[in-house]
């Protein structure tokens, strides 16, 4: 059982603005396998990390989490 929780706002988020995670992986250089793995709940992202998700998807930090 994983001990992080699913990011299932940052995958809300990113179908809203109409990203695909390999698009989002691009357009924030983030590694695609990273972002996966936040929404599935195996790792959880830095908050520098998350950050920069955020400028992309123009929300803020606490909108993903």
């Amino acid at each position: 059982m994983s001990r992080y929780k699913p990011m299932l706002n940052l995958k809300l988020m990113r179908i809203k603005k109409g990203f695909t995670l390999m698009q989002l992986a691009e357009k924030s250089n983030i590694n695609y396998n990273s972002i996966n793995s936040w929404e599935l709940g195996k790792h959880s992202p830095s908050k520098e990390k998350l950050e920069v998700i955020a400028k992309v998807l123009e929300c803020n930090v606490t909108d993903l989490i």
